[in-house]
């Protein structure tokens, strides 16, 4: 079958205003993606600058005395190394699921 002149020319405006519109919304998603990445910036340096002011503010309250007695009672807690909370400790040497001691 020959294409008739109508035809063709009504295809290849079809599929002009495809790439058209394809290359138009590539263009506007690439002017989207930079104006996100804007905002995130900003963001970002928003929330740096506020853990500062609220970093500069606390670090004033805060006064540690007995700089190694803090330390040596924050690490106890963390490691959890003094048998000072018996039920948690108990709890993690023996497994309720399998019966395990640990």
């Amino acid at each position: 079958m020959l294409a008739l002149p109508n035809d063709l020319f009504l295809s290849i405006v079809v599929i002009a205003a495809v790439v058209i519109f394809g290359a138009l919304i590539s263009v506007g998603n690439e002017r989207q993606r930079k104006a996100i990445d804007k905002l995130h910036i900003a963001y970002k340096q928003w929330a740096v600058q506020d853990l500062r002011l609220k970093r500069g503010t606390v670090a004033s309250q805060i006064q540690i005395n007995d700089l190694q007695g803090w330390l040596t009672k924050a690490h106890n807690l963390g490691t959890w190394s003094q048998d000072n909370h018996s039920g948690y400790t108990e709890a993690r040497r023996t497994c309720t699921y399998c019966g395990n001691a640990r």
